[in-house]
């Protein structure tokens, strides 16, 4: 499954804005607009996310440093925390920004630079692009973020299988930097 969070800001304190998790045939979307408040969003999202049977890998970008820690801090008082501390604990997570980085000999770069690496379209949310979403509050602005939120988790889909297919048939190196050897 894809897992990705969109919120207000990039902090432990940022609201939460939209959970995206894809599963093969489905993709399901928690809108915080949708809910009386952040907490009923997330005991919707848990109850789900509880739910899937038989799914013991999670893949997300930066999932490990932002999108999971956020999520288990902000479901610490749920009535099952310790389950889906559990789920996640017991699954295999594959973080695609630790692993690209790692392949990349180190070097941060955006997933915009991967996809474009991997001649992916990048149409993943931009920062900016959310934050003027988020301020201007209309329903043709939390439909576009639903949109990039899809979107993402789309590319994310994408970046893992061709950055893993390159990595099984041994093709995977990593790039060269600008003017020379590595």
């Amino acid at each position: 499954m894809i897992l990705s969070v969109e919120t207000d800001a990039i902090s432990l304190d940022a609201k939460l804005l939209v959970i995206g998790l894809r599963t093969p045939g489905d993709v399901k979307l928690w809108k915080l607009w949708d809910y009386a408040d952040e907490q009923a969003m997330l005991n919707a999202f848990v109850d789900h996310f509880l739910g899937i049977q038989g799914d013991k890998i999670i893949i997300g970008y930066n999932i490990l440093k932002f999108d999971v820690p956020l999520l288990l801090r902000k479901t610490a008082a749920h009535a099952r925390f310790a389950e889906l501390f559990q789920r996640i604990n017991s699954s295999n997570v594959i973080d695609l920004f630790t692993i690209l980085t790692f392949l990349n000999e180190g070097q941060l770069k955006s997933m915009d630079f991967y996809c474009e690496r991997f001649s992916i379209p990048s149409l993943g949310p931009k920062r900016d692009e959310v934050a003027m979403l988020v301020k201007s509050d209309t329903p043709e602005s939390k439909e576009r973020i639903s949109t990039l939120v899809s979107l993402k988790l789309n590319v994310i889909n994408d970046l893992f299988l061709k950055s893993w297919g390159r990595v099984r048939d041994g093709s995977f190196k990593p790039w060269e930097r600008q003017g020379g050897s590595p």
